[in-house]
């Protein structure tokens, strides 16, 4: 696991300090050394990337195709690249008409986005290490015990194999978000808009899903209605909701005409940070 040299780093510091302010500062030095770590960004870099072209793919060579009612099942699929190294996806992408100077602004685009993801979420994993040390000399526990439980994870920080909780929900948020970031590109290229003119929301339609997110289930507006201009999934931490392209067709023989608004429904919320505002390009 990538991030085990950083919780190493952790315990040795706390072991190795005199007292509690220093053990909080030498913490801190140590994971902030891991700012920069090629190996680390490249975890969200290339997860990222991937993500951003399968949603570029999945509108240019599913949507864009006749899909009749295979459309809502076709919904939360990804293009089988996505399991393909880093390199193979991106030769594959190329191979299949992407344009370059695209794919050019992506990689870029991530290179940033995932040396700032990194260096946020390693200052959130010492600001939790230094929580958790306080809680711990605060029940009587000393430095030394700290430093055990970081080793045998009794203390997490959620970055360990026995708990990545923390680290799965920042990965699954950057890779959303790259998702979401790929399809919106190629949703609002005029060609695309020409051809289907509509916008359709869906959810995972289970008990999971959030109420402010329920009310946009099967909800139906025009593309180039600005009132829904920087509405897009991820609309949160871990959202499952799915916008897809909808031909004046489908609109038609689905009878989508009572699922039409113009302005977004009453009760959605979508969380700051979220939707097409937060999208890297």
């Amino acid at each position: 696991m990538l991030y085990t040299p950083v919780r190493e780093a952790i315990a040795r510091a706390a072991e190795g300090a005199s007292g509690a302010a220093s053990a909080e500062d030498a913490i801190r030095e140590a994971v902030a050394a891991y700012k920069g770590d090629p190996d680390l960004e490249a975890l969200i870099y290339q997860a990222s990337v991937k993500s951003d072209l399968a949603g570029q793919m999945f509108v240019r060579l599913v949507e864009l195709d006749a899909m009749g009612a295979q459309r809502q099942l076709q919904v939360d699929l990804r293009p089988s690249f996505l399991k393909m190294p880093f390199n193979e996806a991106v030769a594959f992408w190329r191979e299949r008409g992407g344009d370059p100077a695209i794919l050019e602004e992506v990689l870029r685009a991530y290179r940033r986005r995932a040396s700032m993801a990194t260096d946020e979420q390693l200052d959130v994993i010492s600001r939790r290490a230094v929580d958790e040390l306080q809680r711990t000399l605060d029940t009587g526990s000393t430095l030394r015990d700290f430093s055990r439980a970081m080793t045998d994870q009794s203390i997490t920080l959620g970055i360990a194999p026995a708990d990545p909780s923390y680290l799965e929900n920042v990965y699954r948020t950057n890779v959303a978000s790259a998702y979401g970031a790929g399809r919106w590109q190629q949703m609002n290229d005029p060609d695309v808009i020409d051809a289907r003119p509509y916008r359709q929301w869906f959810t995972a339609r289970d008990n999971r899903v959030r109420a402010e997110h329920a009310v946009m289930e099967s909800v139906v507006w025009r593309a180039d209605n600005p009132a829904f201009s920087v509405i897009a999934p991820p609309a949160s931490f871990q959202c499952r909701c799915a916008i897809v392209t909808v031909s004046q067709d489908e609109f038609d023989d689905e009878g989508l005409a009572k699922n039409f608004v113009e302005s977004i429904p009453a009760g959605f919320v979508m969380t700051p940070g979220f939707g097409a505002s937060s999208f890297v390009r």
